[in-house]
């Protein structure tokens, strides 16, 4: 599922647009994993499980914004991803189809400027579009 481009002013003034990524992305979507799994230990992935590498961010992009039940989200300040959103289909199997995935992570330079909750607001109303009315 793609997301149409909205432009977002954080707390502190600064114009962020958020989208969906495209494929032309994908370097700076592994920059920006890479640099977000060295600066904390509070996310799922880490550098311990290997450097993210550009060819399984395209694949990454790909398959998400070719899938119903995903979406990724980019937050861009001056062209440069800062910050990340996806929810991500669980399964498809009817008792818990209404149940996904949900991972955000926000540069560290940028935190405190409410990135991630304009994000968060962002992938819940998205995924209640999506009918998941529990995001894990």
């Amino acid at each position: 599922m793609k997301i149409k481009e909205k432009i977002e002013i954080t707390k502190t003034g600064k114009k962020i647009i958020i989208t969906s990524p495209n494929i032309e992305d994908a370097k700076d979507l592994t920059e920006h994993a890479n640099k977000v799994f060295s600066e904390t230990k509070f996310l799922l992935s880490g550098i311990e499980d290997g450097i993210k590498k550009e060819e399984d961010e395209i694949k990454w992009i790909d398959d998400v914004n070719n899938s119903s039940g995903s979406f990724i989200l980019i937050a861009k300040y001056n062209n440069k991803i800062v910050g990340i959103g996806n929810i991500s289909q669980k399964s498809s199997k009817f008792r818990i189809r209404h149940r996904c995935g949900l991972g955000i992570s926000i540069q560290k330079e940028f935190c405190g400027y409410g990135i991630g909750n304009i994000l968060m607001s962002l992938m819940i109303n998205n995924a209640r579009l999506l009918n998941y009315n529990k995001l894990n």
